[in-house]
């Protein structure tokens, strides 16, 4: 048994080593090898999930994040990346009950409450959005991402001076955020406000993001 420990640490330290030179598929590899040693073994499934997902493998990722909960069932990470894998293939309704059990094993969880707000935006319950995405910025009041969300949510109540707040704290916490200053540019159109919806525009195409020249020609 010890032998087979001692293994596992040696696989689980290059994986760790693997991770910092960015190489995914020498982790799965070294991942797949620590759970022939020990099938037991959660956080290799888990470790072996979030790479997978990294590379867009969703259902494999998926099946890892399973096996990990199958083998603790308290792993809250696991569920909460789990859901983002679900998100991600459009299986919203999973992905929700994903970050519900997720919050449920751990209620100060900012992530998935904000990950939850997100999918709800998505299918169009902007009210308990904006309640899950209030709750994610208050643990985290540095969740760009967060600010970003409810700021859509707010737009599509057409709260827009809200909206405005709420882009301008995520670009704020994050300058380099194009859906930011797209988003807000197009809230500004809402306002009439229509020169500071060009100037985000423009700030929003040098950072690499794509407007439609109709956009751009309601600012005129």
């Amino acid at each position: 048994m010890s032998q087979i420990n001692n293994s596992v640490a040696d696989w689980l330290e290059s994986a760790t080593k693997k991770h910092k030179l960015g190489d995914h598929q020498g982790i799965i590899a070294d991942c797949s090898r620590v759970i022939e040693l020990k099938p037991d073994f959660a956080e290799a499934y888990y470790f072996r999930g979030l790479t997978k997902a990294k590379l867009r493998d969703y259902p494999g990722a998926i099946a890892d994040f399973t096996m990990a909960i199958g083998l603790r069932p308290d792993h809250s990470e696991a569920y909460n990346n789990r859901g983002h894998a679900r998100g991600c293939l459009r299986d919203s309704q999973g992905a929700i009950a994903d970050y519900n059990k997720a919050i449920n094993l751990e209620p100060e969880n900012a992530e998935a409450f904000s990950c939850r707000g997100f999918v709800k935006g998505e299918l169009g319950d902007h009210h308990g959005a904006i309640a899950d995405l209030t709750k994610a910025i208050h643990l985290n009041p540095d969740d760009a991402g967060a600010y970003n969300s409810r700021g859509n949510s707010k737009a599509k109540l057409r709260d827009y001076q809200g909206a405005v707040v709420d882009f301008t704290m995520a670009i704020s916490l994050k300058p380099d955020d194009a859906r930011a200053y797209n988003n807000r540019g197009l809230t500004y159109i809402f306002l009439h406000q229509k020169s500071k919806a060009l100037a985000d525009f423009m700030k929003a195409i040098d950072l690499d993001c794509r407007v439609d020249q109709e956009i751009l020609d309601m600012c005129k």
